[in-house]
């Protein structure tokens, strides 16, 4: 039986075990999938302990993504390019791979599944945090026209935005913001405790698609404000979470799981 889980804080939320469970199934392998309350200060020890125990990996939620990437002995391209970790590999001879999957789990269900065209879209993201810097490389790959990216404190927005040399990125105050954008990602920390940040309404339009990277059984309220200014269409993370899975999924088996299932019974392919 191979070991695997969640860490993070809070953890309990988290819908990962049902599905790993389910890719499990998909291949006939047996797997003890936990989640892991990890008390801040701690992620380190509970990690090596799980080395210890014979763990095959771990994903990582918030908030232990930057932990995750510090404690990294190998990291892959797309983990070392945006500095946040949110899958752990462990192999033999106690090497820890790091890797993220939320970047390309975003652009699978938006492009791939929602129908959401990036190229030459012009793009706003809601928050500067980790959530965000994982993001940001993966959807410039996409090819947009621009990438916006405002904060309520301006300056951490900046350092963000800094971090790439793409001239398509750019931090932006709420008096600099467009009118319309064809895509609104809302990856603020304010999603996590059901709110939303406060962002001018002209930002929407009767073309925006607007994106949630929260996730819940009711509408958030990002994606009610959106819906209620005429917003084309809209998302919550529930699609990104279920694509990330299945590529932390095939970085521990080396198998791909399809998400098909899974997004039927949660009425995802509707969502578009």
């Amino acid at each position: 039986m191979y070991q695997l889980g969640v860490l993070g804080h809070p953890v309990e939320h988290s819908r990962s075990p049902e599905l790993h469970y389910h890719f499990a199934g998909q291949f006939g392998l047996s797997i003890d999938y936990q989640k892991l309350e990890v008390l801040p200060g701690t992620f380190s020890e509970v990690a090596n302990r799980l080395i210890q125990d014979g763990w095959r990996g771990c994903n990582v939620t918030v908030p232990y993504k930057f932990d995750a990437h510090d404690i990294c002995t190998a990291r892959s391209e797309n983990a070392q390019a945006t500095g946040v970790v949110n899958t752990l590999s462990f192999e033999p001879g106690g090497v820890i791979t790091g890797h993220n999957t939320d970047g390309p789990g975003l652009i699978n269900d938006m492009v791939h599944h929602l129908d959401w065209r990036l190229r030459e879209a012009r793009i706003l993201v809601l928050g500067a945090g980790g959530a965000t810097q994982g993001i940001l490389g993966a959807l410039l790959e996409a090819k947009p026209s621009a990438v916006h990216v405002w904060n309520r404190t301006h300056e951490r927005a900046v350092v963000l935005s800094q971090r790439q040399t793409d001239v398509r990125l750019e931090a932006r105050s709420t008096s600099e913001l467009e009118a319309q954008y064809d895509i609104i990602i809302h990856a603020s920390a304010a999603g996590l405790s059901g709110q939303r940040v406060d962002v001018p309404p002209h930002v929407i339009g009767s073309l925006t698609c607007a994106y949630d990277l929260s996730y819940s059984q009711e509408k958030t309220p990002f994606l009610t404000w959106a819906s209620s200014l005429g917003a084309a269409a809209t998302a919550d993370g529930l699609g990104m979470l279920i694509e990330q899975a299945a590529l932390a999924f095939e970085i521990w088996f080396g198998q791909q799981p399809s998400t098909l299932a899974l997004r039927q019974a949660e009425g995802l392919e509707a969502r578009a």
